[in-house]
């Protein structure tokens, strides 16, 4: 196998290319993993030595010979030599050299591999060292760390061993950085077991920047359909500030995306992204649970944040690292300020108050794994990544719930629109149908009626009998005791006609004070029983009495005729003296006799 060049990127980004975009479309379904949780075995370096894998690749985490202040640049003998003499101090990695000398300073970390497989290629992949460093196999030069200042992407070394043994010599010199030293794990093995443990890191990192990218789009996408709700809004800028932000961290997706992007102004942005998140993430909560206590926290981050913004943009790397923590501390009291209030959300049963809050445990636990990861208090992982993709899927199940009810109370909001549009539609009809006064059918309607009536006649010979009637001396009720008194009667009127006549008969109000009533399959001298039996009772039951004219419909041409026949009755039988009734059955009679 031809030996790879030395310092090149820990394997090729084509291989990992596909799986970005397959874990793009799938929209981070790896997001409840971390891009640090690759499994590597760490194996326990003692006194400087430690024993190679027989296959895959391990951590090479422990006790390392150090010589402090010492850059080697030596080659195999004297390598063997500094080592051999047993001078300086053991000290651990992942870790760093502030405890024992200054942060800005140099040294030297020796380690014996054993156990090597002579003419086999080996790997070396380092992710953090402070802040340049040189990385020798027996005295041979393998590849130089940071020459070109700020470093972070992960970058893999290559040997092949002459015999079992190998001295692995890193001297790190830092001039940069609050801290100095080797503080994140160095991953070794086999080519095959470093790359593809690598190449998994990196599937893994894509998944998750992936998974958040997608989740901002989509509620973006959110937001321009309901441009009122403002909470899509601002989950989706909290998301694009967190794709930048796991961009940023972990394996430097970014850079690897973009290589000519320079790392130091990448780390810059890193801490501008801390200082922007927690407000973003801030208006989303008072978009969600809106309260006046947001404002003052918010007004407070700002206040600290501005002078973060111009540690961040403008001031030597120690003295970033050394002076952001204020910002971290006030991160850490807009938690508990958040905690509170969806806990208050909580109690009040709140719909996705719970998952809200499971879900924000998980983000505030991962922050807190990073700041102290970032301040060397503990050697871990870089965990945000993961922390937000989880987060993030548990909001949109919050989301997702929000809109959910939206949408059911949208439907029972048009339901209930139907139900009163249509109980409106029928009150409208029967308005159209119906006097308002007596709630008697109408003029309008009775026609209707009566030229229905009219077609049955025509077509099956069903006969029918029609009444008008009019209230007597209606002008001096209306003039002695009001208008009132005169609506009262004709309301009286009305029911006193409806109970009198049979279910199948019609009655309507046919104007003013006059009356009409339909009887189908009736004949006039029927009706006209009907009629006077009614009237007999009016003077004691209703106080007034009333006149009328009863016609039959086979006799006259049309409904135009057989009204106008009633009418001419009606009006006949007040001329008589009214309280009295005519119909065409007693007109016949007289003319027979």
């Amino acid at each position: 196998m031809p030996k790879p060049p030395t310092g090149r990127p820990g394997g090729p980004l084509a291989t990992v290319l596909p799986a970005a975009l397959l874990l793009l479309a799938i929209g981070g379904s790896l997001g409840s993993c971390s891009s640090r949780l690759v499994p590597l075995a760490p194996a326990a370096v003692r006194a400087g030595r430690v024993a190679a894998p027989g296959s895959g690749s391990i951590r090479l985490d422990g006790e390392w010979r150090f010589s402090p202040g010492l850059f080697f640049v030596g080659g195999a003998e004297e390598a063997e030599t500094l080592f051999a003499r047993g001078e300086g101090h053991y000290l651990k990695v992942p870790g760093v050299w502030n405890g024992l000398q200054p942060a800005f300073g140099r040294g030297t970390y020796q380690t014996a591999i054993e156990g090597l497989e002579p003419g086999r290629l080996y790997a070396l992949q380092f992710k953090g060292l402070s802040s340049r460093a040189e990385i020798r196999a027996d005295g041979r030069l393998l590849g130089a760390w940071g020459e070109r200042g700020v470093h972070y992407l992960p970058t893999s070394y290559y040997f092949t061993p002459r015999d079992s043994t190998t001295l692995l010599s890193v001297s790190v010199e830092n001039r940069l950085f609050s801290t100095g030293g080797i503080w994140y794990p160095v991953v070794f093995g086999g080519i095959e077991g470093v790359d593809r443990s690598a190449q998994a890191a990196r599937f893994i990192d894509i998944a998750l920047f992936g998974g958040i990218l997608l989740m901002a789009i989509y509620h973006l996408g959110l937001f321009f359909h309901r441009p009122k709700e403002k909470a899509p809004l601002y989950f989706s800028l909290f998301c694009l500030l967190g794709v930048a932000k796991a961009g940023l961290s972990g394996e430097q997706i970014l850079f690897f995306l973009f290589p000519r992007l320079d790392q130091g102004l990448g780390l810059r942005m890193a801490y501008l992204l801390t200082v922007a998140m927690p407000l973003a993430f801030l208006a989303y909560i008072q978009a969600i649970y809106p309260t006046r206590r947001h404002a003052v926290v918010g007004a407070g981050l700002a206040a600290l944040g501005l002078p973060m913004v111009l540690l961040a943009a403008a001031a030597p790397y120690h003295l970033l690292q050394t002076w952001f923590w204020p910002y971290q501390v006030a991160i850490a009291a807009a938690s508990a300020h958040v905690v509170a209030v969806v806990l208050g959300a909580l109690r009040r049963r709140e719909p996705g108050a719970g998952l809200m809050l499971a879900g924000f445990v998980v983000l505030v636990a991962a922050a807190a794994n990073d700041i102290l990861h970032d301040n060397k208090i503990i050697v871990t992982f870089y965990a945000m990544n993961a922390g937000l993709i989880g987060f993030l899927l548990v909001q949109a199940l919050v989301m997702g719930g929000m809109f959910s009810r939206a949408f059911l109370q949208i439907e029972e909001l048009n339901e209930s629109l139907e139900g009163k549009v249509a109980a409106r539609t029928r009150e409208l009809e029967e308005l159209s149908r119906v006097d308002a006064l007596t709630g008697l059918l109408n003029r309008r309607h009775f026609w209707t009626i009566l030229n229905g009536e009219w077609e049955r006649l025509r077509r099956y010979g069903q006969d029918f009998a029609l009444a008008l009637v009019d209230l007597d001396h209606f002008k001096e009720i209306n003039d002695s005791r009001g208008h009132a008194a005169g609506d009262e009667a004709l309301r009286r009127m009305a029911a006193f006609l409806s109970q009198s006549v049979r279910a199948t008969d019609r009655v309507a109000r046919y104007g003013g004070e006059e009356f009409c009533l339909l009887f189908p399959n009736t004949g006039a001298e029927e009706a006209g029983v009907a009629m006077e039996k009614a009237r007999s009772r009016a003077a004691a039951e209703l106080g007034f009495t009333f006149s009328y004219g009863v016609a039959q419909a086979s006799r006259h041409g049309g409904a135009e005729d057989l009204v106008k026949a009633a009418d001419d009755l009606m009006y006949a039988a007040k001329a008589a003296g009214r309280n009295r009734g005519a119909t065409e059955a007693d007109a016949a009679a007289k003319g027979d006799a």
